[in-house]
């Protein structure tokens, strides 16, 4: 409930000067009063702080005063006096002004390309002024953006009551705080920098600037952390590609003041002014600059991003509303973060009130990013037990570098409960198979990694029979003939790859003489770690944690090896994994001058522990996403292969369709068999839908749901689900599966089917 400000009656004279005529308006911080000055006859302006307000407001509030006293320019909003009411409230007097603010003015008929150049040109030279005097105002918006009569060409400057620097001794917020509005913070403001200086009050600038011409503020979203967020992490859409018919100066302009990076912004206010100057110009007054043309065909496109968000609830919840947490705080939490997500692919940011977000975009498919963020959010769980955690995925809007979009504000929202890791439905259904989930009253909980022994079905694998009788033949065949071969299961991204899979390893787990299984999923932010799946190959056989500490693994190492009967220590693989903690041994030291015979070493080594793990029974390896495997683990399995040919080992892989550009030819001289799975028959399709549904469901409804399934296991099965909770909109996890085809086809065609999209099914 907003506490009401000191009421004031009309006609009072307040400090035997001032005569209040009316209330013009009341927010949160006061109220303003349209009053005379009996002194001069001029209409003045008295704002009256609430006397409920903490001691901190009311010095921001003479902070104010003391900056437009010092300050002298006819886009600065002119002081007038200030003072103490006879209440104890304090008041601030100011020139009065007839108009509206810009704001008001974007949320009725906008304004024009050259109204916008001009407003922000006269804001531009006003802060000359302020900055001149070191002082930055913090806080630049259309809300603080005054129009004189209306008038573009005539702005005031409003509200320095959270500027920073100049003559003015004490700072009201400590480094490390953010101040601002969020959806035109620079970035170092977000993060509550120490270094904040007058290219914040620039990048604002570009953000009201960007906000006249498009209509639209390039920054949003559905609370201030996500739009904090939005500051950090995303690119917005080049001007130009959302208005067309911008001219290219302003549009480069514009894109310069949003530079993340205050060094790539432009030096000073007077050169934007100058470069503003240059631009009108080349401006007529003609079309709204406040309306968006929305049918054409832009370079801006969607791709998918995974975000995970890391918060201290509990110290969150101790602090003061809109206080910031101080970074010494979250330093304990960031390490862990950037070096779990790191490691991953992912970006790490830390907001200003000690949120971590981790984002996960790029080049990699949807399950790959999904199944990413998933992974680093486990390990955080393990290392940062104190913090809530959310996981979420969906299309962004991406120009050249990390976007986020909607999952950020469906990650915040998510996450709500300290040591808890909860996912949205679409990344639910992207690692369903690969992670274990489980239902809560809040929503999803992420819980592990599967193992390989469980059976992760969540549907009956229909209309595979042929394919999960190649696999068992294949076991079959190494058990009897003590020959090592390969499978590999080949298909895009929902095809049913890893249920396929998972069939079969139910059938070979329960055979009299079961295989000892090793499962590892290849990550594609480690495809250019080498070693890295051959070293997980050996971690997961003998149960290391990969965040155990260094001489934890290599303990466990040396122990596994030595029960399974090794009779030396391998100083190569321990070298390989990261566990010579002490310095590498001299044989590793010499041989690490030629990277081929490291590589060799390392091979013989690695190929000695795969027939400990073989001595005894079928050795089945289970490589997931082989496509994304590193070229050094690649040629290390296919040589196990050869070399181990008379050994009983099964390697079984998944694969996209990128496996034949990634590594061509893998296993091709081996003993192979390449399953491409095809779409579901549509009796399969069928039969799967009506299995989700149950019997009762409407003939017309699972014939729809099977047409636009196209035989993809996933999307039959997210359909279905769509379906059963009366969804119209298809499930954001389709889209995403979509989307990662169509970023397997060159630019140009990407362009012409987001034409496509545009106008219609039938173009030409």
């Amino acid at each position: 409930m907003m506490l009401a400000a000191q009421s004031i009656a009309e006609g009072t004279l307040v400090h035997e000067r001032f005569r209040i005529a009316a209330l013009v308006g009341e927010g949160g911080m006061g109220a303003v009063y349209r009053a005379v000055d009996e002194a001069t006859g001029e209409t003045v302006a008295v704002k009256v702080l609430k006397n409920t307000l903490g001691a901190q407001a009311a010095e921001r509030f003479l902070r104010e005063a003391q900056v437009l006293a010092g300050l002298d320019h006819p886009g600065i909003v002119r002081f007038k006096h200030v003072g103490t009411l006879d209440t104890g409230g304090a008041f601030l007097v100011m020139e009065w002004l007839e108009g509206e603010d810009l704001a008001q003015r974007l949320a009725g008929r906008g304004v024009t390309f050259l109204e916008a150049v001009r407003a922000v040109r006269g804001v531009a030279e006003a802060l000359v002024i302020a900055h001149g005097q070191g002082l930055v105002h913090r806080d630049v918006k259309p809300q603080n953006i005054f129009l004189v009569g209306g008038r573009a060409e005539q702005v005031k400057i409003l509200d320095f009551g959270i500027a920073r620097g100049g003559k003015l001794a004490k700072a009201l917020t400590d480094p490390g705080t953010a101040m601002g509005t969020p959806a035109y913070m620079a970035p170092e403001q977000a993060t509550g920098g120490a270094q904040v200086d007058a290219r914040a009050d620039l990048f604002s600038l570009g953000c009201v600037l960007y906000e006249c011409i498009a209509g639209a503020p390039p920054f949003f979203g559905d609370s201030p952390i996500a739009c904090l967020a939005q500051v950090l992490l995303t690119e917005p859409a080049v001007l130009g590609t959302v208005v067309p018919g911008v001219p290219k100066p302003l549009e480069m302009l514009v894109m310069r003041l949003l530079s993340k990076d205050p060094a790539a912004r432009p030096d000073a206010a007077a050169v934007v002014a100058r470069d503003l100057g240059a631009v009108e110009p080349l401006l007529t007054t003609e079309g709204s600059a406040g309306a968006v043309s929305g049918r054409h065909v832009s370079r801006f496109e969607k791709r998918v991003a995974s975000i995970v968000v890391s918060r201290d609830l509990e110290k969150m919840d101790s602090r003061e509303e809109g206080a910031t947490l101080p970074f010494a705080e979250v330093h304990s939490a960031l390490t862990p973060a950037q070096e779990a997500v790191g490691r991953r692919g992912g970006s790490v940011n830390v907001l200003w009130d000690g949120t971590l977000l981790g984002v996960f975009t790029g080049s990699s498919s949807a399950g790959d990013l999904a199944k990413a963020a998933a992974s680093a959010a486990l390990e955080l769980k393990a290392r940062t037990p104190e913090r809530a955690l959310a996981v979420a995925t969906d299309l962004a809007n991406v120009l050249g570098t990390s976007a986020t979009g909607a999952a950020v504000g469906r990650a915040f929202g998510l996450a709500g409960r300290s040591g808890i890791i909860r996912v949205d439905a679409t990344t639910r259904a992207l690692v369903g198979d690969t992670f274990l989930l489980r239902g809560t009253e809040g929503g999803t909980e992420l819980v592990a990694a599967r193992d390989a022994s469980e059976s992760t079905s969540r549907q009956p694998v229909l209309g595979r029979a042929r394919e999960i009788g190649i696999l068992n033949a294949a076991l079959d065949s190494v058990r009897e003939d003590e020959l090592a071969r390969s499978v590999i299961v080949v298909g895009p991204a929902g095809q049913g790859k890893t249920s396929v899979v998972r069939a079969f390893l139910d059938h070979a787990l329960k055979a009299a003489e079961p295989p000892r299984v090793v499962r590892v999923a290849c990550d594609p932010g480690h495809a250019e770690t080498s070693f890295f799946v051959a070293t997980e190959v050996v971690r997961r056989a003998l149960s290391i944690s990969p965040t155990a500490a260094p001489s934890v693994q290599r303990l466990a190492l040396r122990r596994g090896l030595s029960e399974g009967g090794a009779g030396a220590t391998f100083h190569f693989l321990e070298h390989a994994m990261g566990l010579d903690i002490e310095g590498s041994a001299p044989v590793v030291a010499e041989a690490s001058y030629d990277p081929r015979l490291l590589a060799e070493r390392t091979l013989d080594e690695w190929l000695e522990v795969i027939r400990l793990f073989s001595k005894k029974r079928v050795l089945l390896l289970v490589i997931e996403d082989l496509h994304a495997c590193d070229g050094p683990s690649a040629r290390f399995l296919d040589r196990a292969l050869a070399e181990l040919v008379e050994q009983s080992v099964l390697v079984v892989a998944t694969a996209r369709p990128e496996i034949d550009e990634a590594h061509p030819r893998i296993f091709a001289d081996r003993l192979l068999d390449r399953i491409q799975l095809a779409p579901l028959p549509r009796r399969a399709a069928d039969a799967l839908v009506r299995a989700h549904l149950g019997a009762s469901a409407a003939a017309d409804a699972v014939e729809r749901i099977v047409e636009h399934g196209a035989g993809n296991p996933l999307f039959l099965l997210e359909l279905s689900t769509a379906a059963g909770e009366g969804l119209v909109e298809p499930p954001a996890s389709i889209v995403a599966l979509l989307q990662e085809r169509l970023e397997r086809l060159e630019s140009n065609a990407r362009r012409v089917l987001r034409a496509a999209s545009v106008f219609g099914e039938s173009f030409w």
